[in-house]
């Protein structure tokens, strides 16, 4: 009898031993599911929001530098909050073994619950008889052994997310290939919305010179820019606002430069050179590069303020100064140290004199 209640026993901690097992292993495949449809999901809603954005910024409403600076926000707000509230949670937390019971029996509709209630009674073992608590187990991992361990949870999610990552991959790719607009261009003015990176156009405008740069005051400046796409030469023009508000929106035409592609002018004020900081961008068609600064620069002058003058020591002159004076006139072997003040920072300054002719009386 004891012999028996023994085998009975050993019979019974190997069916719980099995039934946990199985649980345990489910467990973990309901977790990295779950985990691999959390960053399915990001890249759905990634992808969906970017192709939404792309197609906005071509064809509806391109973005302005505050539009581009809200979809930025939106794009990684909307990942961060997906990503704490439905990502974080699987790996700080273990999967309760109700929902892991209730994920097999719903791969394998045949179990009429036997799983489920075995869970539900274990809880309560002290409370139900032996036999009962049996019983229940041996039917459990009866139909556990008829379920293969690859289909013990559902992953019919997965797939339908494949399917959508799948459709987005070829409409995007499609789009890519057919749009005369690059919708990469998009991307990068959203992903970058800092950066100097122009609207998608059919016309493009690329390499445009000097781009940000500084000139001296009446200086002329030559703006060369590569154009792509289907355009005639009369619809490249460079356009140039003063930041003071002055002039706005002055356009001036821009001609071939030795090549279909490369175009030049020369941004001129009408009083003759540049004379009031500008902001400035090339157009062509649909077409239109990034906006560019120009900033005006004073002409540097150099004033003398003062003539420090040491005589031969044989003349036995004292030392002078002369103040606000240019002219130097001296015996031959003074030593003059000229004091003058620049109205811009300088590198290297240097003194350049000229021989005069002296008239001689007869």
């Amino acid at each position: 009898m004891a012999a028996a209640n023994s085998a009975s026993a050993r019979q019974a901690a190997k069916v719980k031993g099995f039934v946990d097992l199985q649980l345990e292993k489910t467990r973990k495949q309901v977790k990295t599911i779950d985990l691999i449809a959390g960053m399915l999901v990001l890249v759905a809603f990634t992808g969906s929001f970017l192709m939404l954005a792309v197609l906005i910024d071509a064809w509806i409403w391109p973005f302005s530098a505050v539009g581009r600076w809200i979809c930025f926000a939106l794009l990684v707000g909307g990942c961060l909050a997906y990503t704490v509230i439905a990502v974080v949670p699987l790996f700080l937390k273990r999967i309760n073994l109700d929902y892991a019971a209730k994920m097999i029996e719903e791969a394998k509709p045949s179990f009429r619950n036997s799983l489920m209630n075995y869970v539900s009674l274990r809880k309560h073992a002290d409370e139900i008889k032996p036999a009962v608590l049996d019983a229940v187990s041996r039917q459990a991992a009866t139909d556990l052994a008829s379920v293969p361990g690859d289909a013990a949870v559902d992953q019919s999610k997965l797939i339908r997310l494949g399917f959508v990552l799948i459709g987005l991959t070829l409409f995007a790719v499609g789009y890519k290939m057919l749009s005369p607009k690059d919708p990469l261009q998009s991307v990068a003015r959203i992903l970058a919305p800092a950066g100097k990176i122009a609207q998608p156009a059919v016309v493009k405008i690329e390499n445009v010179e000097p781009g940000d740069t500084q000139v001296f005051f009446g200086e002329q400046l030559q703006v060369t820019a590569s154009i792509r796409g289907s355009h005639r030469p009369e619809d490249v023009r460079l356009v140039y606002s003063t930041l003071d508000g002055q002039l706005t929106e002055q356009s001036i035409a821009m001609v071939p430069d030795g090549s279909s592609s490369q175009y030049r002018a020369e941004l001129s004020m009408a009083g003759g050179g540049i004379q009031s900081s500008l902001r400035y961008h090339v157009v062509a068609r649909d077409g239109a590069s990034p906006d560019y600064e120009v900033i005006v620069r004073p002409n540097p002058s150099i004033a003398i303020e003062s003539l420090d003058f040491v005589a031969p020591a044989y003349t036995k002159l004292a030392p002078r100064t002369l103040v606000g004076v240019g002219d130097i006139e001296a015996i031959e072997g003074t030593k003059v140290t000229v004091h003058a003040v620049a109205n811009l920072p300088i590198k290297i300054a240097s003194i350049t004199t000229a021989s005069a002719s002296w008239p001689t009386s007869q």
